[in-house]
């Protein structure tokens, strides 16, 4: 004899329960977990919502006795859906007719639609994913595939198709769900690799120019210039220019990966800002003045500190004075100046370097801190510059949790500013001088 009975309509749900649990023996992906937790949590939602006229109490011979709410798969009743809801991936279930019987808030965004309850699944406009659905639909396949989403930029998703195992209901028009699809956004991960692979080459390219230029000087030299005294002292001067050039993109590399590793770590270290900036300004007033321009920089007698490290904090503000030297026209002055307080950004100081060269086109500046980026490759190379001088600058305040605003006019000049947030201990002295005034 049972040891107690169970509404056969229950049946279905408690089935996929059990399907669930045995789901991550034979589900070999990442999400295995994810996915029998999710198809065990979805059943036992299924059963426990359901109305009181829908289902008899379960019948047990001990008599009742205090205890904690019944669970199921050690889910208090209703948990499952809350759980679907909040899982940092699209949830969608799929019943035996290609209707969205279920789909949680991330997948409604993912596909831009408001409500994907009671659509077909075809609504989803993405051929790859449908056809992958129908499959599981109508034939209990299982499957992953990847596809992309037109927004202002693609976005790029894989998706898992798994069928749950429920027992096929008496009542044919059942909308019970068959086919759970758990969709992922996998687009950063896509762009690291393009980023990654983008970077070795533009790497690779920027050492072989100069290897090739000393290849070709050493073969010169070898050759009919072997005995030319002055053109053998011309081509040394230029593999000297080219060992440079290799030697300032190695350090910047070098410099780049360092910050990158350290990215994530915020510095603890008071520094006083403006005072650092003074003291690259100066290095640098000579490299101005041969250049035939003057560096105009704020007094430093107040120093507001920030967070920070002094070596890092220095090679961003030597990057940017010494683009604007590089790029400003002769005769005119590079402006370094403390910005007025913005309400945009709270507790944070502006230090600014305004140049009046060329100026950059708007449709450059959003990439100027991508590596190897240049608005005139041919100039850049002239200058001496490696194409990191920026993404240095970038990395160096994402560390610091700063930002770069770079504002420009083509025929007039740049003005990049430097906002950082200021250290507690000098936003009170701040305040007691305003409050003393």
């Amino acid at each position: 004899m049972a040891l107690f009975s169970v509404d056969r309509r229950l049946a279905p749900g408690l089935g996929a329960a059990l399907a669930g649990f045995f789901a991550a023996a034979i589900w070999d992906d990442p999400l295995n977990t994810i996915m029998s937790a999710s198809a065990g949590a979805l059943a036992a939602a299924l059963a426990f919502i359901r109305s009181p006229s829908d289902t008899k109490p379960i019948v047990r011979p001990e008599p009742a006795r205090e205890e904690e709410p019944q669970k199921a798969n050690g889910l208090a009743p209703g948990q499952g859906r809350a759980l679907l809801e909040r899982l940092p991936m699209g949830v969608i279930l799929i019943d035996r007719r290609a209707t969205i019987t279920f789909a949680n808030d991330q997948a409604n965004e993912i596909f831009g639609i408001s409500r994907l309850i009671d659509q077909p699944s075809s609504s989803l406009r993405a051929p790859r994913l449908v056809e992958a659905i129908d499959a599981g639909v109508s034939d209990g396949l299982s499957g992953s595939v990847q596809f992309s989403l037109s927004r202002a930029q693609d976005i790029h998703l894989r998706a898992y198709i798994r069928p749950l195992e429920v027992p096929a209901p008496a009542d044919r028009q059942s909308r019970g769900p068959t086919v759970l699809v758990v969709i992922e956004d996998v687009t950063q991960a896509i762009r690291t690799v393009a980023l990654h692979r983008d970077f070795v080459a533009n790497a690779s390219h920027e050492l072989k120019t100069p290897l090739s230029s000393i290849t070709g000087i050493i073969q010169t030299l070898l050759g009919h210039a072997r005995d030319d005294p002055e053109a053998s002292e011309r081509f040394l001067n230029m593999m000297s220019s080219q060992t440079d050039r290799m030697k300032r993109l190695v350090e910047d590399l070098l410099s780049l990966n360092r910050i990158e590793l350290n990215e994530r770590i915020a510095p603890r270290d008071p520094q006083p800002v403006r005072r650092i900036v003074w003291e690259v300004a100066d290095a640098l007033r000579q490299i101005a003045e041969e250049n035939g321009m003057a560096l105009e920089v704020d007094d430093a007698s107040e120093h507001p500190y920030v967070l920070g490290s002094r070596e890092e904090l220095a090679q961003v503000f030597r990057n940017l004075i010494d683009n604007a030297i590089k790029y400003g026209r002769e005769g005119t002055a590079v402006t370094i100046a403390v910005e007025p307080d913005s309400p945009e950004r709270q507790d944070m100081i502006g230090i600014s370097i305004t140049d009046h060269g060329p100026g950059i086109a708007r449709e450059h500046i959003p990439r100027l801190t991508e590596r190897f980026y240049r608005v005139s490759v041919s100039r850049s190379r002239e200058k001496g510059g490696t194409g990191l001088g920026l993404a240095i600058v970038k990395h160096i305040l994402n560390r610091h949790r700063g930002d770069l605003e770079i504002v420009s006019t083509v025929g007039k000049g740049s003005t990049f500013t430097v906002w950082l947030p200021i250290a507690e201990r000098s936003r009170r002295a701040l305040s007691d001088q305003a409050t003393a005034a």
